[in-house]
């Protein structure tokens, strides 16, 4: 065997490893799902941090280039927080309904 070829192989054996490393997921993706998570339980000001902090985790994933991972994470969170939103406007328009028929009955 020559030393070219060997000292190629090894190149691309690192050049593999470096490919199969664990990307660090974002830590604001994380966050971003347990509030949506707690905002479908009807509270409107938790639904609205989360689509907040799922937002900026979204932009942090995009501008670090490959090196942050967690985007199925954080589109999770802005599905439940949007879900969250809308629990909480169908909640207020149904006790909105209810304080209307209870004064006219």
């Amino acid at each position: 065997m020559s030393p070219d070829s060997s000292g190629s192989s090894d190149t691309a054996s690192s050049s593999d490893t470096a490919r199969t490393d664990p990307v660090k997921d974002d830590e604001f993706a994380q966050v971003a799902l347990l509030l949506s998570i707690l905002g479908l339980m009807g509270c409107f000001p938790v639904a609205l941090c989360a689509l907040a902090v799922a937002y900026l985790a979204r932009e942090r994933i995009r501008k670090a280039d490959g090196a942050l991972g967690g985007e199925r994470t954080v589109r999770t969170a802005i599905v439940l927080g949007w879900v969250g939103v809308g629990v909480a406007a169908i909640a207020f328009v149904a006790l909105l309904v209810a304080a209307v028929l209870r004064r006219s009955a």
